[in-house]
């Protein structure tokens, strides 16, 4: 019966208290820039570089809502620099190794 007002509109948002579409406009926009338009995250084999490019780009001017995007673009390229990209810290010596080292 109220369909037709759309009462959701009064309340839609309002039961998050976090607001990644701003802050990913604004206190966030140049991690977004820096992380997402850098030339090892737009050269994966998985993603269109013109279509991150255009995704960043749009939401950060504000021209298009693209948050859910940026959140998996995001997740996809730390995912890769953790564990695809990153040197191990440290290696683990077999005991026999050590003890020939230590000799």
């Amino acid at each position: 019966m109220l369909a037709g007002l759309k009462p959701e509109r009064l309340f839609l948002g309002r039961h998050k208290f976090y607001h990644f579409r701003l802050w990913y406009r604004d206190a966030l926009s140049r991690y977004v820039r820096d992380t997402l338009l850098d030339s090892r995250a737009l050269a994966r084999p998985y993603v269109s570089r013109a279509r991150v490019e255009q995704v960043v780009n749009g939401h950060l001017h504000g021209r298009a809502n693209h948050t859910i995007e940026i959140h998996k673009l995001l997740t996809l390229e730390l995912v890769h620099r953790c564990f695809l990209d990153a040197q191990p810290a440290h290696r683990i010596e077999s005991p026999a190794r050590l003890t020939a080292l230590a000799g």
